[in-house]
């Protein structure tokens, strides 16, 4: 009799969780390419995130929500697109090897904390889902003579809907993680052109 409770209460807590299948989105960038050759290093594997309830209305429900691909995919896209010539590194290059390989920066993007939430709030058709997600991205750029940049950017989205069980809130969730994968993408490649546009500003000054 024991083993048919914790057998039922297996089933209860495996139905208790579900996936929010995150989309990779388009993310829009300026038409002119940024000149140079450039090694990109992206580490990923740190925002497989759980999406947990802010409230009592469908307390029991967690969400598996993994953002790494779609980031990946998403940033990898928009900076072919934007980099003139552009060299995705598995490892992190010192100023030799950047020298040696004709690049002129390395830029790294790091995975920082990255949080994702969503709630039930009443509303006059019954019961609204809302969705928070948020993801912040450290950027570093190593130019081969030492100097070194840094930047952080925080991609935020939030998402509402009308949902009648709880299973279907995936969806929302997944939607409001496209947009702060789209949000996060976006502030990174802004601040990797701005940065690069002072290195440039600072190299001409020299003479």
């Amino acid at each position: 009799m024991r083993g048919l409770a914790v057998f039922l209460m297996a089933l209860l807590l495996l139905g208790c969780t579900g996936t929010a299948h995150v989309t990779t989105p388009l993310v829009a960038h300026k038409s002119q390419k940024i000149a140079g050759n450039y090694a990109v290093h992206i580490q990923s594997g740190g925002w497989q995130l759980k999406t947990n309830p802010v409230d009592a209305s469908c307390s029991l429900w967690r969400f598996n929500t993994p953002v790494d691909e779609s980031y990946v995919k998403a940033m990898q896209t928009v900076l072919t697109e934007t980099l003139q010539s552009v060299d995705f590194r598995p490892d992190i290059q010192d100023t030799h090897t950047l020298k040696r390989n004709g690049y002129d920066a390395q830029i790294s993007l790091v995975q920082g904390p990255a949080a994702s939430q969503f709630g039930i709030s009443p509303n006059s058709f019954g019961a609204g889902t809302d969705s928070d997600v948020e993801l912040t991205l450290h950027i570093a750029i190593l130019y081969p003579d030492g100097q070194r940049q840094q930047q952080s950017v925080t991609g935020r989205a939030s998402k509402d809907g009308f949902k009648v069980i709880c299973s279907s809130i995936a969806d929302i969730i997944a939607d409001a993680a496209r947009e702060a994968v789209r949000d996060v993408v976006s502030q990174a490649v802004d601040s990797i052109d701005n940065q690069l546009e002072i290195r440039r500003r600072q190299v001409a000054t020299r003479g």
